[in-house]
């Protein structure tokens, strides 16, 4: 099933509401976006707003996205009360790599008390936030999402993208480097009053950033994170200031590379 926005009238504002919907128990073979503003003039203002959205079970033999939001759009979408639970090779895809997107358009995205949990990926993050893009995710819970690639749960790169958490919660995350975030070209994330607990990657048990990536955390518990190198925090070729203010950091657990190697052929 794919939902895709589409008008031809002249240029407004443009409201577009889901509420109290079910997509589970199905497989793609080919890759498709299940929602996708790709059908959109570039010329409105797009206000989304999707309340109670269920997404169970859905796999993909490649990378699908479950959503994805245009760079070239100034839209704001909103996503609450919402659960996204396991999931194969499905992502949500913010912005885009193209060289030809607008800067003077930041699509907007909220997450606000969803649950994301059991996802699996062979290379990329569930949340890629690729282009210059404003990403807000407050009371979430991400748990028991891995990646074969960087930064289980997000991705962030490109053009100063940032992303402001509050009050949410990051548990048994996995990936080769940066257990749960992945920042890159001088993107930006900033949480408050989260916690970081049992994440697990090779090298960055919680973070890699590269290429001036950026991170801020304020009022947050580091607790049995684990990797092999850089505990919690991986960072290459990075001449940013990264901060670590008014938090807990206890039991992180710095592990062998024969651990390392047992803990993936377990899983």
């Amino acid at each position: 099933m794919q939902f895709q926005a589409f008008y031809n009238s002249p240029p407004a504002t443009k409201f577009i509401y889901l509420e109290n919907i079910k997509i589970s128990d199905a497989d793609f073979s080919s890759q498709l976006d299940i929602f996708s503003t790709d059908g959109l003039r570039s010329d409105y203002d797009v206000q989304f707003m999707f309340t109670n959205l269920t997404i169970d079970s859905i796999g993909f033999e490649n990378v699908g996205n479950i959503l994805s939001l245009n760079q070239k759009l100034s839209s704001t979408l909103v996503i609450q009360n919402s659960t996204f639970t396991n999931l194969d090779h499905a992502v949500i895809t913010i912005g885009s790599t193209s060289n030809s997107a607008d800067d003077s358009f930041q699509p907007k995205v909220n997450f606000i008390n969803c649950i994301f949990n059991s996802t699996t990926s062979s290379s990329s993050s569930f949340i890629s936030v690729l282009g210059r893009a404003e990403v807000s995710i407050s009371n979430c819970s991400f748990s028991y999402m891995s990646t074969l690639g960087d930064g289980a749960v997000l991705t962030v790169g490109e053009r100063l993208a940032i992303v402001r958490i509050s009050n949410s919660v990051f548990s048994f995350n996995s990936a080769v480097q940066g257990g749960v975030f992945n920042l890159q070209s001088e993107s930006k994330i900033v949480c408050t009053n989260c916690s970081l607990t049992d994440n697990f990657a090779v090298s960055g048990g919680v973070v890699k950033a590269t290429v001036n990536g950026q991170f801020e955390f304020f009022n947050s518990t580091f607790s049995r994170n684990m990797a092999n190198e850089y505990l919690l925090f991986f960072m290459f070729d990075n001449v940013q200031l990264s901060i670590v203010d008014s938090s807990t950091i206890f039991d992180n657990i710095a592990l062998s590379t024969t651990t390392i190697v047992q803990e993936l052929t377990d899983n």
